[in-house]
C-alpha cells in the first residue's frame, strides 16, 4: 500500500516538477529536497528526470548538465554509470558524427545498408503503421519525395512494426514511396536512440548526421535544411 501511494505521488510530482524546470535544475532539486524526505525516492525521481532530459535534449551541454546534477546529489552512486552510457549513446548520434550503419530488409526481402548511400543526402523516417502522427506525415512525405528525390535526396523509411505482414500490406496498399525497411528487432532504433516516433534524421553526403530529430515533412523548416546541404 505504501509503495502504491509513493508511486502515485511520484507521478503527480513529476507533472508538477516539469513546471518548475523553467526555474532551472538547481531550483528543481531544491524543491525536490524540501518536499521529499525519503532519499531513495528523491534518487528515483532525479534519475528519471535526468535520463528524460538527456534523451530529449539536443545539446552536449544539456546532457552533461544532467549528468553533473545527478552526480553532485548522489556521488559514487552506481546509477551514474547508467547515465554516462546514455550520454555516450547521444554523443554517437549528435551532429557531425558518422551515422550508425544498419542492415535491414526491404519489402522484397533484400538487405539494405546505410553505407550503400554514402555520397548522397539521406532523409530517414523512423515510424510505424500503428502510429497516428506517423501516418499523418505520409502525405507530406510523398510531396517532399516528389520534389527532392529527383534532386538526389534518398528517402529511407524504417518501420518499427513487429507484424511484418501488416507492415507489408500497409506499404503496398498506400503505395508508399522511397526505400521501405523494417526494424522489427529494434536494432537500428536502438543504435539511433529512438525514444518516440515519428523521428526524422538527416544525413549528409559524407555519411554524417546533419540533424537528429530533424524537421518533419509537414514543417517548412525541412526545405531550409535541404538548402543548407546545397539542395534547392
Amino acid at each position: 500500500m505504501t509503495f502504491f501511494l509513493h508511486s502515485i505521488f511520484l507521478v503527480k510530482f513529476n507533472m508538477v516538477i516539469n513546471f518548475f524546470l523553467i526555474l532551472g535544475y538547481n531550483k528543481c532539486v531544491e524543491i525536490l529536497n524540501s518536499i521529499v524526505k525519503c532519499k531513495s525516492f528523491r534518487k528515483k525521481f532525479l534519475l528519471d528526470l535526468c535520463i528524460n532530459r538527456i534523451r530529449n535534449g539536443n545539446t552536449e551541454q544539456e546532457w552533461n548538465k544532467s549528468l553533473k546534477l545527478f552526480s553532485q546529489n548522489f556521488p559514487n552512486d552506481p546509477d551514474i554509470n547508467k547515465i554516462k552510457e546514455i550520454v555516450d549513446k547521444k554523443m554517437n548520434i549528435s551532429s557531425g558524427k558518422i551515422a550508425p550503419n544498419f542492415k535491414l530488409k526491404d519489402i522484397s526481402g533484400k538487405v539494405v545498408e546505410l553505407v550503400d548511400f554514402k555520397g548522397k543526402i539521406v532523409y530517414i523516417d523512423f515510424w510505424a503503421t500503428w502510429c497516428s502522427p506517423c501516418r499523418n506525415e505520409l502525405p507530406f512525405l510523398d510531396k517532399i519525395f516528389d520534389e527532392y528525390n529527383p534532386k538526389g535526396v534518398e528517402f529511407i523509411s524504417i518501420s518499427l512494426d513487429s507484424d511484418i505482414t501488416a507492415w507489408n500490406s500497409f506499404v503496398n496498399d498506400k503505395k508508399l514511396k522511397g526505400i521501405q525497411l523494417n526494424d522489427a528487432n529494434k536494432i537500428a532504433s536502438t543504435d539511433y536512440s529512438i525514444q518516440g516516433i515519428p523521428c526524422f534524421i538527416l544525413i549528409d553526403k559524407a555519411g554524417k548526421i546533419f540533424q537528429y530529430d530533424a524537421a518533419r515533412p509537414s514543417q517548412p523548416e525541412l526545405k531550409k535544411l535541404f538548402e543548407q546541404l546545397g539542395v534547392k
